[in-house]
């Protein structure tokens, strides 16, 4: 069908959908057009707010993608690994370094023992403000042999006098 009744599907579809009227997915499809409003969104053309009437997924849909790790020690043979499985779980295959955060965390000692990317890196912003302070300091730095040399040259004019 569409609409925010196949959001609410997807999330809580075997709770909330496909048995008839259903109290909390109904209410999400009133807190839907709250926050529309609430965005300056017209909500008044939004249909299909309930799933009701919608049945549930097939098997075999995105769905079951394997798409997150599961620490090895409830769910593997394999020690020292982590394995796909479809359930969400703190460890996605599309974070950076969430594998390795797996075998850290699982057969490791955590953090200690695998820095993340970006761990000792500096960011763009902290490089700016190093490189301003350094061209500060060499402005400084200049500045002060140039009066240095005037001082010098002025002594020298006071000197030939």
């Amino acid at each position: 069908m569409g609409g925010f009744g196949s959001t609410i599907n997807i999330i809580n579809g075997g709770i909330e959908c496909g048995g008839g009227s259903n109290k909390k997915a109904e209410n999400r499809g009133k807190y839907y057009k709250e926050f529309l409003s609430a965005f300056g969104i017209d909500p008044s053309g939004e249909q299909h707010l309930s799933c009701a009437t919608e049945g549930s997924f097939p098997m075999g849909g995105t769905g079951e993608a394997l798409g997150f790790f599961q620490n090895g020690q409830d769910h593997n043979d394999v020690e020292n690994e982590c394995k796909l499985v479809s359930w969400q779980t703190g460890y996605s295959m599309y974070a950076r370094d969430d594998y390795k955060r797996c075998i850290c965390e699982t057969w490791g000692r955590g953090e200690d023992d695998c820095p993340q990317a970006g761990d000792n890196e500096e960011t763009e912003e902290e490089e700016t403000e190093e490189e301003s302070e350094e061209e500060q300091e060499e402005s400084e730095e200049e500045q002060e042999e140039s009066e240095e040399e005037k001082e010098e040259s002025e002594e020298e004019e006071q000197e030939e006098e």
